[in-house]
C-alpha cells in the first residue's frame, strides 16, 4: 500500500502541474486511506508538501510568462491571512465529535462536499459570462472563504481558485493554472507556518520523499499543460474533482 501511495502521490504532482490543483485534495485521501494517517494529521502533512510542489510550479509558470501576478496576489494575500488564522486558532478548537460523528469523518465528508461544488462550477461554468472588470472586493471575499476552507482541510485551495479565475476573472486555463499555483504557494506557506507553531515534530524524512515524488510529477504536468487544449483542461478538471469527491464519500462510508 505504501508503494501504491508513492505512485499516486507522483500522479498528484502531474495533476498539480496540469490543472493547478489536485495536490492536497489527492494527498489527504492518500495519506488517510492508503498510509493510515489520521485525517487531522494528514491535513497538516499536506501543507508542506503542497507548499514545496506549488513553489516549483510557480517558478515554472513565471519562466513561461503565464502567471498573472496581480490576480495571484489578489487571491493569495487574503487567503494566506485567513488560512494562518484558521489553522493557528480555529482548527485546534474543533471538537472530537462534530455534528454527531467523529471529527475525522466529519472533516472528510465536508471535504467531499466542497469538491462537489467546485467540480460542478467547472463542468457547467461555460454558461457563466465573467464580468469585464471584476470588482477587487470579489477577490477579497472569495479569498477569505477559500482561506477558511484551506485552513480547516489543509488544502491549498487550487481546486477552488482555478474555477474562480476562469469563471469570474476570465482567465484561460493555461494562465489560470500557474496563477493559481502562485497563490497556492502563498496560502500553504501561511498554513504551514501555523501548523509548525502548533506541531513542530513533523516526520521530515517521510515528507521529503513525498515532496520529491510530487515535485517530479509537477514538472511533467507543467510540460503536458503546454500541449493540451485549455477547454479540455477545464472540463477534465471538473470531472476529475467530482470523481475524487465521490471516491472520498464512498471510502468514508465503507470505513464506518
Amino acid at each position: 500500500m505504501l508503494y501504491l501511495a508513492y505512485l499516486l502521490i507522483g500522479l498528484t504532482g502531474v495533476s498539480f502541474g496540469l490543472i493547478g490543483a489536485g495536490g492536497a485534495i489527492l494527498i489527504v485521501p492518500i495519506l488517510v486511506y492508503l498510509v493510515g494517517i489520521p485525517s487531522e494529521k494528514a491535513t497538516g502533512y499536506a501543507l508542506p508538501i503542497s507548499m514545496m510542489v506549488s513553489g516549483v510550479g510557480s517558478l515554472i509558470g513565471a519562466k513561461q510568462k503565464q502567471v498573472n501576478f496581480m490576480r495571484a496576489l489578489e487571491f493569495g494575500i487574503p487567503v494566506a491571512v485567513m488560512t494562518f488564522l484558521t489553522r493557528r486558532f480555529l482548527t485546534p478548537q474543533i471538537p472530537e465529535i462534530l455534528f454527531g460523528i467523529p471529527k475525522k469523518s466529519a472533516l472528510m465528508v465536508g471535504f467531499a462536499l466542497i469538491l462537489f461544488v467546485a467540480s460542478l462550477s467547472m463542468i457547467f461554468g461555460k454558461k457563466f459570462v465573467p464580468p469585464e472588470k471584476p470588482h477587487p472586493a470579489i477577490g477579497l471575499l472569495f479569498g477569505s472563504v477559500v482561506g477558511l476552507l484551506a485552513g480547516v482541510f489543509g488544502i491549498g485551495g487550487g481546486f477552488l481558485i482555478v474555477p474562480l479565475l476562469v469563471l469570474f476573472f476570465g482567465l484561460d486555463m493555461k494562465q489560470a493554472v500557474p496563477t493559481s499555483l502562485t497563490a497556492v504557494f502563498l496560502i500553504v506557506s501561511s498554513g504551514f507556518a501555523a501548523e509548525f507553531l502548533n506541531h513542530s515534530d513533523l516526520p521530515w524524512m517521510f515528507l521529503g520523499g513525498i515532496i520529491a515524488y510530487a515535485a517530479t510529477g509537477m514538472v511533467i504536468g507543467s510540460a503536458l499543460r503546454q500541449v493540451i487544449d485549455g477547454n479540455r483542461l477545464k472540463a477534465g478538471f471538473g470531472w476529475f474533482v467530482l470523481a475524487v469527491g465521490v471516491l472520498v464519500l464512498t471510502l468514508e462510508f465503507l470505513r464506518r
